[in-house]
């Protein structure tokens, strides 16, 4: 009788596909397997190979990179504003693109697939999409990013430009790019591209309403739940708990009034990074060069993170925090 344990299961089905990121983090022996599940053929001088064999596994059953820009640099981000302002060929939107008539973005919190922005298009792909003021430039990258056939509008707060206030905006526009538009100016945000310029095809859909938002003050209590291993947050909220009461339908996108709202987490060990309620209590130190200001590791990050380096990690890693 044969007895085999694995520490981390792949359960990927047949005629999957796969990320680099995802086969760096596995064995010569799990990359093999992949190859043997998929008939991906090895030559006998290779099979031992490791960067050969994750290449062959790309080349045949290798994901499209999403080419999201989706983080903030402050260099790039004004010198990508100020290069494509004069570099984009509009479209005018088919009446095929559906987008909400209103879309909330926040000015401290990032907006995600939660705040339920959802857009509908034959054409549409997943990837970045600029905000137009009425002038038509640049003010903010968004992303478009699918989950369960769904399309949604996403956003880190921090690639919106300063000079957007807390206002409604009317003649605003959803600039939507193309997969060879979005894909140049991820390689230019950044992989320091050296291609020279070119036009960008931008599928221009205007909104009704757009409206910038700061975060609303509450009184009411974070309960959290300390459970075995895991834990979760979340509050009661009612309609007294919001300041501003005109304010209430752009939140029922969000919140659910008179409920229990539990704090969602992104798992990043999914392979589409589902939303979860729960975090483990888990913290590893990511950086901590600079004493006075040490960058850490939470939750399921932490996880990944030691899980790739089959808990050997050099960083020290911290768990059931919350027994402390």
């Amino acid at each position: 009788m044969r007895y085999t344990y694995n520490l981390h299961p792949q359960t990927k089905p047949k005629n999957a596909t796969y990320t680099r990121e995802e086969l760096n983090q596995l064995t010569t022996l799990q990359l093999r397997e992949i190859c043997r599940k998929e008939k991906i053929v090895i030559g006998v001088a290779y099979k031992l190979d490791r960067e050969y064999i994750i290449e062959t596994i790309l080349k045949y059953r290798g994901k499209n990179p999403k080419n999201f820009i989706n983080t903030y640099k402050q260099d790039k981000f004004e010198a990508l504003i100020e290069q494509y302002n004069s570099r984009l060929n509009f479209i005018e939107g088919t009446k095929d693109i559906q987008i909400p008539a209103r879309i909330v973005l926040y000015k401290e919190i990032n907006t995600t697939i939660y705040d339920k922005h959802i857009i509908k298009g034959k054409n549409l792909v997943e990837g970045n999409v600029f905000l137009l003021n009425e002038n038509k430039e640049i003010c903010g990258i968004l992303n478009c990013k699918k989950l369960q056939d769904k399309l949604y509008l996403v956003c880190n707060h921090k690639l919106l430009k300063e000079d957007l206030k807390v206002s409604l905006y009317k003649n605003y526009s959803l600039g939507f790019l193309d997969n060879r538009s979005s894909k140049y100016i991820y390689d230019f945000y950044y992989k320091n591209s050296n291609q020279p310029y070119r036009k960008l095809n931008v599928i221009v859909k205007p909104i009704s309403e757009l409206i910038i938002l700061d975060t609303i003050n509450t009184n009411t209590f974070l309960v959290i739940d300390f459970g075995t291993s895991n834990s979760a947050v979340g509050a009661y909220l009612d309609k007294n708990h919001v300041d501003d009461n005109k304010n209430l339908e752009w939140y029922q996108n969000s919140i659910d009034f008179n409920n229990i709202n539990k704090v969602k987490f992104s798992n990043v060990l999914l392979p589409n990074q589902a939303m979860s309620e729960i975090i483990p209590t888990v913290v590893s130190i990511k950086d901590c060069s600079d004493p006075d200001n040490i960058v850490y590791r939470f939750g399921y990050d932490a996880l990944k993170h030691a899980r790739k380096n089959s808990y050997n990690t050099p960083q020290t890693v911290f768990y059931g925090i919350k027994n402390g």
